[in-house]
Formats: structure tokens, sequence, C-alpha cells
């Protein structure tokens, strides 16, 4: 948990950061909807489910977490696409194409598919 309170941590001082250079950004926006959202997604969407993916990754190898992280791109187009009707490109699908080939090339056992020798 020490880990990912010190990422969350980073990534809030980094993006305060960067926003005092934006001209535009609004300090306290007074929309109660947009500071919902920010509680919804900061505290459940992105803290909680980090300390929860952080803790049972210790039960898992290694490769699956990797490959668990290199899906994350795949649903969140998949996501974007039906629940807030963005449009798929072909850069899109071609990159969830390479995704899900370096998915299946990492789980393959290539040292069992060598031929023996006679």
């Amino acid at each position: 948990m020490l880990t990912v309170t010190i990422a969350m941590t980073v990534c809030s001082l980094g993006s305060g950061l960067a926003a005092l250079f934006d001209k535009q950004a609004v300090w306290m926006p007074s929309d109660t909807h947009f500071w919902e959202g920010i509680l919804f997604a900061g505290l459940l969407g992105t803290a909680y489910m980090y300390g929860i993916q952080s803790s049972a990754q210790r039960y898992l190898e290694e490769e699956k977490v990797a490959l668990t992280y290199l899906c994350e791109p795949i649903f969140a187009a998949i996501a974007g696409m039906i629940m807030l009707g963005e449009p798929l490109s072909l850069r899109t699908m071609a990159g969830g194409g390479l995704i899900l080939i370096a998915l299946v090339v990492a789980e393959l056992d290539f040292k069992r598919r060598q031929p023996r020798d006679a």
C-alpha cells in the first residue's frame, strides 16, 4: 500500500505542477457534478482499485501481472466505444491487435515446441 500511496502522491503533485502552467485552468469549479466525478474517479476508480490491484499482485506470477497491464488499453478502448460512443479508428484497432499478438507471443512456451533430437 505504501507504493500505491507514493505513486498517487507523485501523480497528484505532478498534475498540480503542470496545471500551474495552464492559463485556462479552473482551480475551484463550482459544479457539484465535477466534484462528484473527482471523488468517484479519484477515490474508487484510482486509489482504491490500485490498492486492491497492488495487494492481489503478490499472489500472481509476474508474467500474468504484465499481461493484465497490457490488456488495460484494450479494455479502455472498448469501454470508450460502448459507454462514450467514441469511434474505433483503424489506428486504435491496429494497436489493440498488436497488444493481443504480444499477449499470445508472451504466453507461448517456445522451449516445449522445439523439435526433439532423434
